[in-house]
C-alpha cells in the first residue's frame, strides 16, 4: 500500500466513522467524556489490530513515550477523568507529574519539544499508567523496526522516517480524523493541543469543558497548539 493508498484508507475511515464519533461528542457532559470515547477507542483498537504485519512495539519497550504528543481537548478531558477516578494518592501522583512535566514543556516550541527526550508524565518502569485511557496519537503510534525508534531515541534531532505498517498507519489516520472532524461538527473546539499542557490545565480550570464544548479555545494558556484549519492545510 502506497502513500496515496494509505490516505485514501483513511479517508474511508473518516466517513465510516464521523457520524458515529459526533454523536459521541455531542452527548458528552462534564465527567462522561471517557465513557463516550472508549467505544471509539476500542474500535480503532480493533481497526489497528486486524493488520497481520508484524511489529517490533511490546512491553517495556517506550521509545515513543518520549515523543511530542498532540491531542485534542475530548480526549484531554477523557484522560482528567481518567486520573480523578483514581484513589486520592494515586489522583496525586499522577496530577504532580503532568503539572511538573507541563511546566518543563510550556516553554517550547513544538521543534524544541521534538528535539528532546522529555519523558511522558504517565511513563513508570516502561509502561504507561493510562494505558486503557491513552489518546489516539499513543494509540496508533508503532514501528515495524525498533532500530529506528532507538536511533531516533539516541538523536531526537533525526529527522528519518519511521518503518511503518501501512495498514496501522492508515486506522491511525482515519480514527485520528474523525476524532478532529467530529469535534468540529459538534460545534467543539476542533483544536489539537500539547497533551501535558492542556491537561494540566483541564485538571485545574472548571471553565475549560465549557469552553470546549461552547467551541471556544479550551485551554487558551496552551501555545503548542494546531487548529483544524491548519490541521487540514498540514495534509
Amino acid at each position: 500500500m502506497n502513500e496515496r493508498e494509505v490516505l485514501a484508507r483513511a479517508s474511508e475511515l473518516v466517513e465510516s466513522e464521523v457520524t458515529l464519533c459526533t454523536s459521541a461528542i455531542e452527548a458528552t457532559t462534564s465527567g462522561t467524556v471517557r465513557a463516550k470515547l472508549m467505544p471509539i477507542y476500542r474500535r480503532m483498537d480493533k481497526a489497528l489490530s486486524a493488520s497481520t504485519s508484524k511489529v517490533d512495539c511490546g512491553p517495556g519497550c517506550d521509545y515513543c513515550c518520549y515523543y511530542h504528543v498532540l491531542v485534542t481537548g475530548a480526549e484531554v478531558f477523557a484522560l482528567a477523568e481518567h486520573i480523578n477516578a483514581q484513589p486520592a494518592d494515586r489522583r496525586k501522583t499522577l496530577s504532580d507529574r503532568v503539572v511538573e512535566t507541563a511546566k518543563r514543556v510550556a516553554p517550547l516550541s513544538s521543534v524544541e519539544y521534538i528535539q528532546t527526550n522529555i519523558p511522558c508524565a504517565f511513563l513508570e518502569d516502561g509502561r504507561c499508567t493510562v494505558y486503557e485511557a491513552r489518546p489516539s496519537a499513543c494509540r496508533g503510534f508503532h514501528s515495524c523496526d525498533v532500530k529506528g525508534c532507538r536511533a531516533a531515541f539516541d538523536d531526537p534531532t533525526l529527522n528519518d522516517p519511521n518503518a511503518w505498517d501501512p495498514e496501522r498507519q492508515a486506522a491511525s489516520i482515519g480514527y485520528k480524523n474523525a476524532l478532529l472532524a467530529s469535534q468540529y461538527k459538534a460545534g467543539c473546539d476542533a483544536t489539537s493541543y500539547e497533551m501535558h499542557t492542556a491537561l494540566a490545565e483541564a485538571l485545574t480550570n472548571r471553565s475549560a469543558f465549557k469552553r470546549w464544548k461552547a467551541g471556544k479555545i479550551a485551554f487558551p494558556t496552551v501555545n503548542d497548539r494546531v487548529s483544524i484549519e491548519e490541521a487540514a492545510a498540514g495534509n
